[in-house]
């Protein structure tokens, strides 16, 4: 009765081995630039990670913008700056874009209708952590086909530790964003 009682309570902790990063709306521009943003911490990531997941859904138009920015806040002012963002991910002005600031700027876009939208990136890792496969999804439909295989490895890196949220335009995209990361599964043996 003791294993049984044992095996259910870390059959349990195994399924809570993930954490999941959720941003609150972002407020109305203070600017005449429409320009708001926020900067979170990823604390979650971990040398166990076996999938990053990304959702993201919002009202997108043809005048508006809503992306995520991933790096590394090298200078710890919590703060995402341009030269510690590794990848740009999100909607422009009626295109799906990807850009690659660094070492130099890359970007491949993808036109799209505008409406409701529920953006996924989730990628599985293998267990030295690079990407095994991915997947962009607009909804069900895939988004970025264009993008190259050899840039597909470059939408996860273990050491990111923020995630800056950005939206402009006139029209609010009325935005959620969670940002998850899952651990490796237990195996538990019972004799």
């Amino acid at each position: 009765m003791t294993r049984v009682l044992l095996s259910a309570v870390c059959l349990a902790a195994s399924f809570g081995m993930c954490e999941t990063v959720r941003l609150a709306r972002l407020p109305p521009p203070a600017y005449a630039d429409t320009e708001v943003s926020t900067n979170c911490p990823l604390a979650a990531w971990t040398d166990k990670a076996a999938g990053f997941d990304v959702a993201l859904s919002f009202s997108a138009t043809p005048s508006n913008n809503v992306q995520l920015a991933f790096g590394a806040d090298l200078d710890s002012d919590g703060s995402l700056s341009l030269g510690e963002t590794e990848l740009v991910i999100g909607w422009d002005c009626g295109r799906w874009f990807v850009r690659f600031p660094s070492p130099e700027w890359r970007e491949y876009a993808e036109d799209a209708d505008a409406g409701d939208k529920a953006f996924r990136l989730a990628v599985a890792l293998s267990r030295t952590g690079a990407v095994r496969s991915l997947s962009l999804l607009d909804g069900e439909s895939p988004v970025l086909a264009s993008l190259p295989e050899a840039e597909r490895g470059r939408l996860y890196s273990k050491g990111w530790d923020t995630v800056r949220f950005t939206a402009r335009g006139i029209d609010r995209p009325q935005e959620s964003l969670a940002v998850r990361l899952t651990e490796s599964g237990m195996v538990f043996i019972l004799r």
